[in-house]
């Protein structure tokens, strides 16, 4: 197991990766393996929206259309395909009808190695969040000071096992998109 590609949000003009999900509705293809699939959603208007999608391909013989849109097969914008064989669908615009928060990052800490599973917030310089109701952004706001804070707390000692912990339980925690994992201590319960 090995460190995972997020999904990524575009807001405000900025890409952030996908570090908490705290709600239902996102896109989530049936016949992808764990994580075969990697969103790009966009929001605009005040809508979330699907505008790329980068997917293992689960069928080998056929290239599908998604939202009425075919697939390519070449690299995706943001960099190498992640997945071999993958199919890349370009130019959506699909709303996603998307009910919670979302926590979203950008621009990493150098703390240290994570090799497993997902970045939480904390790890990111930059974190929003991002508050929707059926895919209409109610409100976004800045937690860039509680993720300082926890990281200032946790230091490097953040990355590993917490006192306790079995190695199951870390796995199971870093592979989660939870916003306990993500923001620790507090589940993401602003205080």
């Amino acid at each position: 197991m090995t460190l995972q590609f997020s999904d990524v949000v575009r807001h405000d003009g900025e890409a952030y990766s996908i570090t908490a999900v705290d709600g239902g509705g996102l896109f989530d293809p049936d016949a992808a393996c764990w994580r075969g699939y990697i969103c790009t959603y966009e929001i605009t208007g005040g809508q979330l929206l699907l505008r790329e999608l980068e997917i293992g391909r689960a069928d080998p013989s056929g290239e599908p259309l998604l939202f009425g849109v075919a697939p390519m097969r070449s690299r995706r914008q943001a960099g190498p395909a992640v997945h071999d064989d993958a199919l890349f669908y370009t130019g959506l615009a699909t709303p996603i009808e998307f009910t919670g928060r979302l926590l979203v990052g950008r621009e990493v800490v150098d703390l240290g190695y994570l090799n497993m599973g997902f970045w939480p917030a904390w790890l990111f310089e930059v974190v929003r969040e991002l508050v929707f109701d059926r895919g209409r952004l109610l409100a976004a706001h800045d937690r860039s000071g509680p993720m300082a804070a926890i990281r200032d707390r946790l230091g490097r000692a953040g990355l590993g096992r917490q006192d306790g912990q079995t190695i199951e339980e870390w796995v199971s925690a870093t592979f989660s998109l939870s916003y306990d994992y993500s923001w620790p201590s507090t589940g993401g319960r602003y205080v």
